[in-house]
């Protein structure tokens, strides 16, 4: 379970870094010198979001491994009423026959639906609490990191290599200006025979 918890952190996280840099270099289309400053913030927020979510997974992991939840006495009885509620209704789940449940502070719960789903995906929990923080960290980083770290990109140097002109544009633009340049002299120069004649 750990293993898969982990995998899927590590899968997300590249989806998502993949997907923003997608967006990143769509939306650079018309000014290419925006990629490579937006594509290192992209990477930089996304590689500290999957640390940081690595991190915390391993850490929530492992304290469920380690601890012992003998701190508070009903715990155990609670845990235990729990277990079997969730047996009970697991078994209720995987019977065909059952259409209802009856849960505690919910009352009764059509389950029909429930019954082509396959026993395994009752006990992922972790996957589904793990998904919707890793969902919460993602929005977080997207929304406020990636902010805050093309602030910073801009700020070391970024703005300088913006406005720094590509070669050809310089040279398209010496071109230019040297075909006006004749121009104007051509138009002089027309003008003047014109008047001596």
């Amino acid at each position: 379970m750990a293993k898969l918890l982990v995998e899927f952190v590590i899968e997300v996280s590249d989806f998502i870094e993949k997907t923003c840099i997608s967006i990143v270099s769509d939306h650079c289309v018309v000014f290419p010198q925006f990629l490579s400053t937006f594509k290192i913030a992209v990477e930089t927020v996304m590689n500290k979001m999957k640390s940081e979510l690595l991190k915390w997974v391993k850490e929530l992991i492992e304290m469920e491994e380690l601890t012992p939840y003998t701190c508070d006495s009903s715990y155990n009885t609670t845990a235990d009423n729990l277990r079997l509620a969730n047996q009970e209704c697991l078994l209720s789940v995987l019977d065909e026959n059952m259409e209802n449940v009856n849960l505690c502070g919910l009352g009764m719960v059509d389950i029909t639906y429930l019954h082509n789903v396959e026993d395994e995906a009752m006990h992922e929990d972790s996957i589904l609490f793990g998904s919707s923080s890793n969902t919460f960290l993602m929005k977080k980083a997207v929304a406020l990191d990636l902010d805050d770290e093309l602030t910073k990109e801009f700020n070391n140097g970024g703005i300088g290599k913006i406005l720094e002109e590509p070669a050809s544009t310089a040279e398209m633009r010496n071109h230019l200006s040297k075909s006006i340049y004749d121009l104007e002299n051509a138009n002089f120069s027309l003008s003047a025979t014109s008047l001596s004649l």
